[in-house]
């Protein structure tokens, strides 16, 4: 979970998010395309779960943070596996989709 670096809550009027400040931006935008702040937003087609749309490919990921994939549904988990998809890759996974591409 989040540790002391995180303390930028995101947005006030959704699910209690903290985020590194440098990462509020993109990940407010992110988070408004993917899920439209709706922690338990599930994609039909692709799986996808959660604020920041979680795709099951991500599931080691997941467990080596030690959440499950059902924690995908919780803001805050889906929130840390979001932040070390970002800490590897940026923003890349989110705005290659022709979903968020504009963000």
């Amino acid at each position: 979970y989040p540790t002391a670096a995180y303390l930028y809550v995101l947005h006030l009027d959704g699910p209690a998010l903290e985020v590194p400040a440098e990462l509020a931006a993109g990940a407010g935008a992110i988070v408004a395309c993917e899920s439209r702040w709706r922690a338990d937003a599930m994609n039909p087609t692709s799986g996808a779960r959660g604020l920041f749309q979680i795709m099951e490919i991500h599931t080691k990921r997941i467990h080596r943070l030690g959440l499950t994939w059902a924690d995908m549904l919780s803001a805050v988990p889906n929130t840390v596996v979001a932040i070390n998809i970002w800490e590897e890759q940026g923003w890349r996974p989110w705005v290659a989709s022709s979903k968020c591409s504009g963000v």
